[in-house]
């Protein structure tokens, strides 16, 4: 068997990942592909948090709101 390596984490360094603009240009890519597959009406916003990057996506109009209230379309637009 092959020599196990031990791996010592950095915290500030992985705090620095979670909030820095890689991340923020990743999460909002993933949101803009989710909001695309839901469809029209769809929006994604990316903001900064104490301790990370967060998308929402979320119904930004009348007709996407009810729809997604009907058919859970935006559950369905992660898959």
């Amino acid at each position: 068997m092959g020599e196990v390596e031990k791996l010592k984490l950095s915290y500030s360094g992985i705090g620095k990942l979670l909030k820095g603009p890689e991340m923020e240009a990743f999460m909002q890519q993933k949101g803009n592909e989710i909001a695309r597959n839901a469809g029209e009406g769809y929006t994604c916003r990316v903001h900064r948090s104490e301790q990370r990057q967060i998308a929402n996506v979320y119904a930004s109009s009348a007709k996407a709101r009810q729809d997604n209230k009907k058919n859970n379309t935006l559950l369905k637009s992660l898959r």
